[in-house]
């Protein structure tokens, strides 16, 4: 939605150096999106991905990996935007983060020791706020468009339960982000340590990729059908 409202007011100015201002704003939050996302990989191979721990190795890697190979399916097609990539790029990393400092084992996890993990719950938090503020937008796009057409398109009962539903699962995760998890039985009491903390954050990694490159490969096996 940001990356489409850039490229109307770029497409908008009467300006062209103004337009082309717009326009590489876009090109540069990208970059910087996606280094700050590669740098902060480094970090997790360096200190949550030392010899031994292929668990945490596999994590990170395919953190780096499948982000790239979207964004690479997405600059070779009409679909999707490099900012939006970059964006999922840097959530992904995140979720890794997660992943990998849930395991509960000190040589493989730094943060092992500490009661808390102010990174995660910040972060948690962060992303938690701009997907409801993304989600609210969207509908009150929606609707507004709703009442234009006349009732035409999708009812306003069905997409106040689609904006309802996201709203219980977006509290539901912020109780998990701000209890850790609530896993305490397989690191002597630690909340936020364990196995199945791993694998809950590392397979809603590979769902948010999964997830986002069928929206940009969907197109391109069904270009009858309208995905927008």
């Amino acid at each position: 939605m940001w990356n489409e409202t850039v490229v109307s007011w770029a497409d908008a100015s009467y300006d062209n150096f103004v337009g082309s201002r717009w326009l590489l704003s876009l090109v540069i939050s990208s970059f910087l999106l996606v280094v700050g996302a590669i740098v902060c990989t480094a970090f997790l191979f360096v200190y949550f991905g030392p010899p031994g721990c292929q668990e945490n190795q596999a994590a990170v890697s395919l953190a780096l990996v499948l982000p790239l190979l979207s964004t690479v399916l997405q600059l070779t097609g009409d679909t999707g935007s490099l900012l939006t990539s970059a964006v999922v790029w840097c959530y992904a990393t995140f979720l890794c983060y997660s992943a990998v400092s849930s395991w509960p084992e000190e040589d493989c996890n730094p943060t092992f020791a500490m009661d808390h993990d102010p990174v995660s719950i910040v972060l948690g938090i962060g992303f938690i706020l701009l997907s409801l503020a993304w989600t609210v937008g969207m509908a009150s796009s929606s609707m507004a468009q709703i009442l234009e057409l006349g009732g035409g398109g999708e009812s306003p009962h069905l997409s106040s339960m689609r904006v309802n539903l996201v709203l219980a699962f977006a509290a539901a995760y912020t109780g998990m982000v701000l209890t850790n998890w609530g896993n305490t039985s397989e690191a002597e009491g630690k909340e936020q340590s364990g196995k199945a903390v791993f694998w809950m954050q590392f397979v809603a990694l590979l769902l948010s990729i999964f997830l986002y490159s069928w929206t940009l490969i969907a197109p391109r096996l069904f270009p009858d059908r309208d995905f927008s």
